[in-house]
């Protein structure tokens, strides 16, 4: 009898400790998220923009026949009018240090933000960040401090953690919505090479841009920054800026004063399943290194053409447009792990992020004397240029700038490849080739893109 009630108590105990766990466990779940809004609302502020423009007044202005003649630029009276927009932001210091979306305040004349508490102050910009779509702006708080919100780690979120998302959607004043994050890492959102995204189902509309994204701890871990939409309100799919790489960037402007993005010297290309079958992979993520400049960071850490990278400061990296991001959003100077696959084996290097090449005007040189590329400005192919152009990193050659009237009809962002009979491979090449002057005329090879010309001028 013992032994059956015995076995009876571990057949049914089992159940009554998962019971447990379940009650503890909706038990522990918020039923309220009052004290985090109360926490991080003061914080985010509605923000009013004002441009000037020029509006055409002249009765002509959209007559067909006129447009024929002038375009849009019909003569005429103008008159300035005055355009609005709204939007939100969040103040990240005490001292008015404030962050939105580029997209909202470009182009203003004047902003103004406004507090949940009805204070209203100026914003001037910073510096701005395009390709990421952030602003950093100060608050003119004439002494005062105000309230303000810290950023999480947002490389510790996870599919189906709670979010809240305030911000002033549709112009009528602060709001929160709550969803959870639905998906990480998306690209191709605001049309940029950035592929890092936090997507979240919480209700994001026209003007919560540039609102804070927030996580169950009352901390920033994202700006909302663009919706997927095909009536102009929320259909539930949401994108917000990363915190840490919002955090880094305005780092790098509060400390030197311009936008520093971190140079890895190092592309690929994305891992396909076709390539993983060929590399023995088991699944097709990572990049597959194909090109490294001479005396980059990635060549100094001991990367090599072949490598599959495969993370980037420990966190993976699924493709190309993931890396970009992670690069972009790495402060220089810090010693990061990265993890690559070689040959098979699983490699740990380190790399140190350095200021990206930049372009000198002693590689640039303006063409003179009697010959057809008279006018025409030149540069010399540098890792800077190179990277502008899409070109190899180690490319060689010399590339039209500035092009000026000639038979040759180069363009700028063409590469002569050859002038005559002399191959081109620097400046001083083009110097010693257009002092050869030829009685039988000039042949000129440049390259567009991916395809050739040869020009012959008699």
């Amino acid at each position: 009898m013992k032994i059956l009630i015995l076995l009876i108590n571990l057949l049914i105990l089992p159940n009554i400790l998962l019971e447990q766990a379940q009650a503890n466990t909706m038990q522990g779940l918020q039923t309220s998220f009052a004290p985090i809004v109360q926490k991080v609302a003061p914080a985010v502020a509605n923000i009013s923009t004002q441009k000037v423009v020029q509006r055409q007044m002249s009765p002509f202005a959209n007559d067909p026949f006129f447009q024929m003649f002038f375009g849009n630029t019909v003569p005429g009276i103008t008159q300035d009018k005055v355009e609005r927009s709204l939007g939100s932001g969040v103040i990240v210091r005490p001292d008015g240090l404030f962050i939105t979306n580029y997209h909202v305040v470009q182009g203003a004349d004047k902003v103004t933000v406004s507090l949940a508490d009805k204070r209203e102050f100026e914003a001037v910009m910073i510096d701005g960040d395009q390709q990421l779509d952030l602003a950093i702006m100060q608050l003119d708080t004439r002494g005062e401090k105000l309230p303000y919100a810290s950023f999480g780690d947002s490389d510790k979120l996870q599919v189906g953690d709670i979010v809240l998302a305030i911000g002033n959607p549709f112009g009528v004043g602060q709001s929160v919505s709550m969803g959870i994050v639905s998906a990480l890492g998306r690209s191709n959102v605001t049309g940029s090479d950035m592929g890092d995204f936090i997507q979240t189902d919480a209700a994001i509309n026209p003007g919560n841009s540039g609102g804070a994204l927030v996580n169950a701890q009352g901390e920033i871990i994202g700006i909302n920054s663009a919706i997927f939409t095909r009536s102009g309100g929320s259909n539930g799919i949401g994108f917000a800026i990363p915190a840490n790489a919002v955090r880094t960037i305005t780092e790098s402007v509060i400390s030197t004063g311009e936008v520093q993005r971190g140079w890895f010297g190092a592309s690929g290309q994305n891992i396909t399943q076709l390539l993983a079958n060929k590399l023995d992979l088991k699944t097709p993520e990572g990049v597959l290194i194909n090109e490294i400049a001479n005396n980059s960071p990635a060549a100094n850490a001991g990367l090599k053409v072949g490598d599959i990278l495969l993370a980037f400061n420990n966190v993976d990296i699924a493709n190309v447009k993931a890396l970009k991001s992670r690069v972009a959003t790495t402060p220089l100077g810090e010693m990061v792990p990265i993890k690559v696959s070689r040959t098979g084996k699983t490699i740990s290097l380190k790399v140190k992020l350095v200021s990206p090449p930049k372009r000198s005007n002693k590689d640039r040189l303006t063409l003179e004397g009697q010959h057809p590329l008279n006018g025409y400005v030149v540069e010399q192919l540098s890792p800077a240029l190179a990277q502008e152009l899409g070109r190899p990193f180690n490319a060689q050659g010399v590339v039209v700038i500035k092009a000026a009237r000639s038979a040759v009809r180069m363009q700028p962002g063409d590469i002569i490849e050859q002038i005559n009979k002399h191959k081109i491979n620097t400046i001083q090449d083009v110097k010693a080739a257009l002092k050869d002057i030829r009685n039988n005329g000039w042949n000129f090879v440049y390259s567009r893109g991916n395809r050739v010309y040869r020009m012959v001028i008699r």
